[in-house]
């Protein structure tokens, strides 16, 4: 009889799936499907109710309810034979005896289930399985997309879907790569459709491989099958039976094919010209021409605008000529064929071997694979039993395939655009005036003033709906309420004026939070919500807010709904602490150190040498004599460089330097940027350690006794920041901060610490970053007549502009991306005091107006006016008077604030569970332990983590379970009975053994201990101690006491924060590889796995990841407690889900409530 657990060859795992008394209600009967390079997959698997004793078809049909299957994760494994060792006296005909050659397996999603039979002993289903990239066909909408390449717009459409990717590109044949465009619209299409269309169009194309998406465009990616797929034997049929996977059909076939493929193209920004552009695919076969339209001579995207230089479309033409070619030429070689082939993936290559044509055998991609496979065993998908026999098949397999060569490229056909009919557009903006678009009927609205020039605060958003309803509004940070008018319901006539409605629902919130460390970076500012429909009834003056918390609905603006007006506005006191100087330029303003976070910006004065080779760290000038065996190199340009630059240092994994110089109208822009050093940013710890290397390595060999070495945090510091923050150079000690950058002079390397280079970082608000800010408007009227935005508004540098020169040079790309950063000043519009004189310009002629309003208009534009104003009725100490107010641009503002990571006492008090299996925290013990942490935690996120929300998630959930809490910062028991004894668990991750505490101190080059006394008696000068796990005993003395790293929080963090970039792990360093990959119970698992082996606390971990996802991500779910499923880490040492990384498909068999009750007053 068969047993539910033996062996099979197909094998399904899923959460969903009923079990009964430790057995599986469903068993895998077939499965079918096929995938292919840049299309999804579907596969469909037959599965039978289990029927044992115990277990009949009556007591399974209520267990299975197909509801609750719907949308499930599912694992499909696949065990194969191929070429695995012979065990003598196993059936070794049918394949029985081959053990060890591997499994396969599908991850994706139940699509669809359908019953599909029933007999006396079982019950037949049939599940329709699909990628997750499957989701994204259920999402059609239209949006447009601008300044974006494919893969920036890749990266934005499926960072909204639970779909992993990589990215595993080289633009061959595109020197700058993937050309951004101006304008790519995504037209009433599913955002697969959309992005099918656009990685086709671009060559583009994908497959699974470890249950990843891989977006790959040429040779050179695909890996070749491991295990028993490196090589597949072909073996015509002959009726002989073999034991091993084989190939027994393959056919090539040839056929004609266009050889010539021409795209044709207009440019709009130069409609007279006409492009044209070949690409050849030579062969006697090949005699056809295609002809396309490009779509490739869009000007040149980016900071630059259409006032900048036009794209490289030649280069451009030839190379989407060539995807089309390749598409065609491509399908011309391909091979299909046949065989009993369990393992063979789509996108990887194997060898052929064996086949009686010597040339046919060769190495091959795997193009495609249809697939269908079943279990043989009691029952068949009929419904009828064959009893099992020793030597019978226990499986039934039949793989087709179609391969190519894997130096071809790889095309898939073009999909069809839509076609674009004439759409009705809603421009947002003020009734009854006249909307103004650019140069090529593009429609513009800028923030911070309107189309028709007049000042304005705020900007209007549209809220995006869902079905019918439109999205909430929600609190953009934590803050009190310090006004709130709820929305006429009396229908006043002054709220329908020029016969149309708007709402008159307001909200006003002030924020207080923290940008760094001390009172100077301790800020206040506002956020107004202004024509809400409906302001909810718990939404009180006086009343604390937080983060994501709803406030009401949007309501009507002149008509338009559902809208709001939203607007940040400050005090100049607090804008001072904002940008850490009074508004204006930097200068020669020193940075601050108070407040460090984003970018880094280096002022690069012009005459700085420029360098061909990379010069050693201790040298400031490598033109100078001679050093032991450092030689001099002449610079590249003898006087240096030309004109001052400004060099951007960006670290998002990789990192990139951007170089920008300033235009004749005293704004900066790009000049060039030098290819993305892959992996810097994780790279960063053990660059630091061997840049430190090189000051005791034979070049200095005749000087090292006489040199102070940098320590590499210190050096991790300077690359990192451009300076040290938190760490020092040790006295003495000299480090050169070399890096390779662009420069309108040539490439090459520039020393960014030398005299005279100044170094700062976003929290400065630098200008060539595009911060400006404007406070020259003299006038007391709501017209701009600002002196600096009428100087950006002259295009034609006459020295005067005309109000419809203005409004024009409004459409200019470069000139909206100043205004999109200008911080201005100008009274608030929603104050009533002095409303007169601020509209009365409106009542005379100005060129700005089509007629002048009567007095009765006039009168009716003021009662309007004076119902929606509130500025006097707020009453609050720190709200600036109306006359007296900074306007922040709002949307600019929360991006740049998202790069600030430093978390105020409140904010990291939330973080701490109210409730969890560690036990319940108060309100105010989670306030009194972040007062203690919250410095030192902050400091190690802006050394190690960066603004990366999962990674800090990450962190956390490991240092709670670490610390108690944060309640602790060492190992209770300090070490008795253990194999570390002294050099037990301190810090946030509990630093453990020897060699971790030596690791330490090499990073911080810490200083020997003076005497022979260490705080822990075990520790003498001739003590030995078990230096990791099973290494020999080793002597500590005369190393510094290890007691630091419990007794001040500084170094707690710190060494911890070094633990976790300097984790060794399948090959890579540092953990925050692995936050990258999300914050899902996998990953969780597999973090924990590298902190303590898991085995301690992890249902915690668990649970901490939780709920710290749910406080510092974007999740609006109101659930205040759930059951999550999670990986189990077994066996114990080393865990299943952790063999590979990324982390191997492990099915989430454990399960943990998680209780998110807020951490608030």
């Amino acid at each position: 009889m068969y047993s539910p657990s033996q062996s099979r060859t197909l094998s399904v795992s899923c959460n969903a799936f009923p079990v009964d008394r430790g057995v599986p209600v469903l068993s895998p009967v077939r499965l079918r499907g096929t995938e292919a390079l840049g299309k999804l997959y579907r596969y469909t698997l037959d599965m039978a109710t289990t029927y044992t004793p115990g277990l009949s078809q009556y007591n399974t049909k209520f267990q299975i309810v197909p509801a609750r299957l719907v949308g499930k994760d599912i694992t499909i494994s696949i065990e194969f034979d191929g070429k695995g060792t012979f065990i003598p006296g196993m059936p070794g005909d049918s394949g029985a005896g081959n053990v060890g050659a591997g499994v396969r397996t599908i991850t994706g999603i139940i699509a669809r289930v359908e019953m599909t039979g029933v007999d006396d002993r079982h019950t037949y289903y049939r599940l329709v399985v699909r990628p997750a990239l499957w989701l994204t066909t259920k999402t059609s909408r239209s949006r447009i997309f601008q300044n974006r390449s494919v893969l920036d717009i890749t990266r934005d459409v499926l960072r909204e879907h639970p779909v992993l990717f990589d990215v595993k590109v080289s633009a061959r044949g595109l020197k700058d790569g993937y050309p951004e465009r101006d304008f790519v619209r995504q037209m009433w299409e599913s955002d697969f459709h959309f992005l099918t269309r656009l990685w086709r169009e671009w060559g583009i194309y994908y497959f699974e491989d470890n249950n990843r998406l891989v977006l790959c465009d040429g040779p050179g990616v695909h890996e070749p099958h491991r295990n028993a797929y490196d090589s597949i034997r072909y073996h015509a049929p002959d009726g002989a039976r073999i034991d091993e996977e084989h190939i027994h059909k393959l056919k090539a076939s040839r056929r004609i094919t266009a050889a010539r493929v021409t795209v044709v193209d207009y440019d709009y920004t130069r409609g007279a010209q006409k492009f044209v552009e070949e690409h050849d695919a030579f062969g006697e076969l090949h005699k056809a021409e295609e002809r396309h339209w490009g779509d490739y001579s869009q000007p040149l995207a980016g900071a630059t605008g259409l006032s900048g230089q036009p794209n490289n479309y030649l280069e451009e033409a030839h190379y989407l000529a060539g995807v089309r070619a390749h598409a065609l030429f491509s399908r011309n070689e391909r091979l299909r064929g046949r065989g009993s082939l369990l393992g063979l993936k789509t996108g990887r290559t194997f060898f052929l071997t064996d086949h009686p044509e010597s040339d046919v055998n060769a190495e091959y991609l795997v193009v495609s694979t249809t697939l269908d496979i079943r279990n043989v065993s009691e029952t068949t998908i009929s419904g009828r039993t064959s009893a099992r026999t020793p030597g019978a098949d226990q499986y039934q397999c039949v793989t087709d395939f179609v391969l190519q060569s894997p130096n071809r490229f790889f095309r898939n056909r073009l999909k069809k655009k839509p076609r674009c009919y004439a759409e009705t557009a809603v421009v947002v903006g003020p009734k009854d005036q006249t909307t103004w678009v650019d140069a090529y009927g593009r429609v513009k609205i800028c923030y911070p003033v309107s189309f028709n020039l007049g000042w304005h605060g705020g900007v209007h958003l549209k809220a995006p709906t869902d079905g019918t309803q439109p999205a909430s509004v929600r609190a953009i940070a934590d803050g009190k309420i310090v006004y709130v008018r709820r929305t006429d319901t009396t229908h006043k006539a002054t709220l329908q004026y020029r016969n149309v409605r708007t709402d008159d629902g307001c909200v006003v919130i002030r924020h207080d939070t923290e940008i760094g460390e001390g009172d100077h970076a301790k800020i206040t500012y506002y956020s107004v919500y202004m024509h809400m429909q409906q302001v909810l009834s718990s939404v009180a003056v006086g009343k604390k807010i937080y983060r994501k918390d709803l406030i009401g609905t949007p309501g009507q603006i002149y008509g338009q709904f559902p809208q709001i007006h939203f607007e940040i506005v400050c005090d100049e006191a607090n804008l001072r602490k904002m940008i850490g100087r009074a508004p204006g330029s930097l200068g020669n303003s020193p940075a601050r150190t108070d407040a460090v976070y984003g970018d880094v910006w280096f002022f690069v004065p012009r005459g700085t040498k420029l360098f061909a080779n990379e010069p050693h760290p201790y040298r400031e000038d490598d033109s100078f004599p001679a050093i032991a065996t450092l030689h001099p190199q002449a610079p590249l340009v003898p006087a240096g460089t030309s004109r001052d630059l400004v060099i951007r240092m960006h670290y998002e994994k990789d990192c990139t330097l951007t170089t920008y110089q300033q235009n004749m109208d005293l704004s900066w822009s790009v000049s060039g940027a030098m290819p993305a050093e892959s992996e810097a940013e994780y790279n960063l710890f053990s660059r630091a350690t061997a840049l430190s290397r090189r000051y005791t390595d034979s070049s200095l060999a005749s000087i090292t006794a006489g040199i102070a070495v940098p320590s590499p945090s210190a050096i991790f510091e300077m690359i990192r920041f451009g300076r040290c923050i938190d760490d020092h150079l040790a006295s003495g000690a000299r480090f050169n901060h070399w890096r390779k950058v662009r420069t309108p002079d040539g490439d090459g390397w520039i020393n960014l610490s030398k005299a005279g280079v100044r170094v700062y970082s976003d929290a400065d608000f630098p200008e060539w970053a595009g911060w400006s800010f404007v406070n020259d408007d003299p006038t007391p009227d709501s017209l701009c007549e600002s002196t600096t935005v009428k100087r950006w508004l002259d295009v034609n540098h006459s020295g005067h502009v005309s109000h419809a020169d203005a409004v024009g040079a409004l459409g200019v790309d470069a000139i909206r991306q100043r205004l999109a950063r200008a911080v201005c000043k100008f009274p608030s519009e929603w104050s009533r005091s002095g409303l007169e004189a601020r509209y009365n310009w409106l009542k005379s002629p100005h060129e700005a107006l089509s007629s002048p309003l009567s007095e009765a208009d006039f009168g009716k534009l003021m009662d309007h006016a004076r119902d929606l104003a509130f500025w006097e009725d707020i009453s609050d100490p720190d709200l600036p008077h109306a006359n007296e107010v900074w306007h922040f641009p709002p949307a600019v503002f929360i991006r740049h604030m998202r790069t600030c990571n430093w978390l105020g006492v409140a904010e990291l008090a939330q973080c701490l569970p109210r409730r969890s299996l560690t036990g319940q925290i108060s309100w105010n013990e989670a306030h009194q332990r972040a007062t203690v942490h919250y410095k030192s935690i902050n400091m190690l996120r802006r050394k190690y983590l960066g603004e990366s929300t999962p990674r800090l998630v990450h962190f956390l959930a490991q240092a709670y379970i670490e610390t108690g809490i944060l309640s602790l910062i060492n190992e209770g028991g300090t070490g008795h009975e253990r194999p570390y004894g002294p050099f037990y668990g301190r810090g946030y991750l509990q630093l453990t053994w020897p060699s971790n505490y030596d690791e330490y101190g090499a990073f911080r080059l810490l200083p020997n201990i003076s005497g022979s006394t260490y705080s822990d008696s075990r520790i003498s000068a001739t003590s030995t101690h078990e230096w990791s796990t099973g290494a020999p005993p080793r002597r500590w003395f005369p190393r510094y006491d290890p007691a630091r790293i419990a007794s001040n929080l500084t170094d707690a963090a710190d060494s911890s924060g070094m633990f976790w970039v300097s984790k060794h792990f399948r090959g890579k360093t540092n953990i925050n590889r692995a936050a990258d990959l999300g914050v899902g119970p996998a990953i969780v698992g597999f973090i924990s796995w590298l902190i303590n082996g898991g085995a301690a606390g992890y249902a915690n971990r668990q649970q901490f990841a939780a709920l710290l996802r749910r406080v510092l991500a974007d999740d609006t779910s109101n659930v205040h407690e759930e059951t999550i499923c999670y990986p189990p880490l077994t066996p114990p040492g080393q865990p299943a889900l952790c063999h590979t990384f990324p982390p191997e498909t492990v099915a989430a068999t454990s399960t943990i409530q998680v209780n998110y009750v807020p951490q608030i007053p």
